[in-house]
């Protein structure tokens, strides 16, 4: 099961908050703990938390019906209690700037709350000092059930406007999430299963996330609201754990490898927008560097003769616009007087599956011409991977099993490979670019390992 596949498939799967904060009142919004909940409350008792997402609000002190002392004190932005046990009952909660003279005053009142026995209630005080609003949210503690986490999304980021929120953890298929999500927004709940996921914000409605964010390895059991927040320009993401704790998720980077195939050539450099000092520096022939981190946006890359300038570049590669938390190979290639040409490819390193191994074949032999790839390990049973591949193609991902394999290359159409390759045993797990490569008439793979080495392969 995969995260869009867990997540509510109705038309409408936010729910609209409606705020009513004047006349001191306040509607609970979420989706809540029914009676057979396995958290375990103590006769007539209730639980909740508090959490402080206004960017621009000092740390703050919250009293319960304007009775000192305060439950909360000197709470951060971005920060949040544990829960706390009150009685059932109808509370008014009041916020004020710790430390203010006394009687301090509220910058903002939550209530009267009439909150119900055996419930957990999130309040939220968020969007700017000068416009500071307030969410209930009920919370759901039942139990995820075996290796699974549960979270929902809400929208606190006053300066972002309507998203939707994808899921990029395979960049091969990504699958919408959430729609139209707007400011206040609060979403259902999704049971989904425990992992690492790769979340994305598409601001512009084009179905491309602008920001992406890596949460990184999700234990089973966890129940998060996860709130996006801004703080002027910068957007990011708080995860709230169960336990109060609090983590924010900054946009996750690009990342950017560089491959040098052209085999006339020398050593390079490559530069940044043609600003030293190189990021690569004397990158020979057949070799490759490990994933480069920049912030996500366009970016024209300028390979140069090592030690030469970027305003001497033989090759410029761009712009390209590089998304967050995508990953990118930048190959030059061809002869250097044909000329020397770069390629972009977005690379795919999620899990490939027990077992698997996930691997593509990229032409940039430029004395080859259009060919077949098979698979003739079992000369009785040849597999055909690949057909009309011509100069500069970059083929399709494959799901292999993890194995050793002999690889064909059929130069003629007659479905006899021309030239083989034996691979040795490729690891689980192992995600490889198999670049097609020649240096005058020799003809030979360069095998692009996932950390950015490389291997030759040679005929056999």
């Amino acid at each position: 099961m995969n995260l869009s596949e867990s997540i509510v498939t109705n038309k409408s799967i936010f729910t609209k908050t409606t705020l009513l904060l004047m006349a001191a009142s306040m509607m609970i919004v979420g989706y809540g703990c029914g009676d057979d909940d396995e958290v375990e409350f103590s006769v007539g008792s209730l639980r909740i938390r508090a959490i402080h997402l206004s960017s621009d609000a000092p740390n703050v002190d919250i009293y319960a019906d304007e009775e000192p002392p305060p439950a909360v004190t000197n709470l951060a932005f971005g920060d949040s209690t544990s829960f706390i046990d009150l009685n059932e009952g109808t509370y008014t909660f009041n916020i004020t700037a710790t430390g203010a003279a006394p009687p301090p005053p509220s910058v903002l009142d939550i209530g009267p709350l009439q909150l119900q026995r055996n419930r957990a209630y999130t309040a939220v005080a968020f969007n700017e000092l000068a416009s500071i609003e307030a969410l209930a949210l009920i919370d759901d503690l039942s139990s995820t059930g075996t290796g699974n986490i549960r979270l929902r999304a809400i929208h606190t980021a006053p300066g972002v406007g309507e998203v939707d929120i994808w899921d990029v953890t395979d960049p091969d298929n990504p699958a919408p999430l959430y729609t139209n999500v707007n400011f206040r927004d609060v979403g259902a709940y999704a049971v989904v299963p425990a992992g690492a996921y790769t979340i994305g914000f598409d601001v512009d409605d084009d179905a491309i996330p602008d920001l992406s964010f890596e949460t990184g390895d999700i234990p089973a059991g966890s129940i998060l609201n996860i709130f996006a927040v801004n703080d002027g320009p910068d957007v990011f993401l708080i995860v709230q754990f169960l336990d109060g704790t609090t983590v924010r998720l900054d946009p996750a980077p690009t990342r950017v490898r560089v491959i040098h195939l052209s085999p006339t050539a020398p050593s390079v450099d490559v530069f940044v927008d043609g600003n030293p000092p190189p990021a690569v520096t004397a990158l020979p022939f057949k070799d490759g560097t490990g994933y480069l981190e920049l912030d996500a946006g366009a970016y024209t890359f300028n390979v140069s003769a090592n030690g030469f300038p970027p305003s001497q570049s033989v090759l410029d590669v761009g712009p390209l616009d590089l998304l967050g938390g995508a990953f990118y190979t930048a190959a030059a290639f061809n002869l250097l007087a044909a000329p020397i040409e770069g390629l972009a490819m977005e690379d795919n390193n999620s899990d490939p599956g027990p077992g698997n191994i996930r691997a593509r074949a990229i032409h940039v032999a430029p004395g080859v011409g259009q060919v077949d790839i098979w698979e003739v390990s079992d000369l009785q049973n040849p597999i055909l991977l690949y057909e009309n591949v011509n100069f500069r193609d970059i083929g399709d991902y494959l799901i292999l099993p993890a194995a050793d394999y002999t690889i064909g290359f059929d130069t003629n159409n007659d479905a006899v490979p021309d030239l083989t390759f034996a691979t040795g045993p490729i690891p689980a797990g192992s995600i490889l670019n198999i670049f097609a490569v020649n240096q005058v008439n020799d003809v030979f793979l360069i095998v692009q390992f996932q950390d950015g080495t490389t291997a030759q392969l040679d005929p056999i």
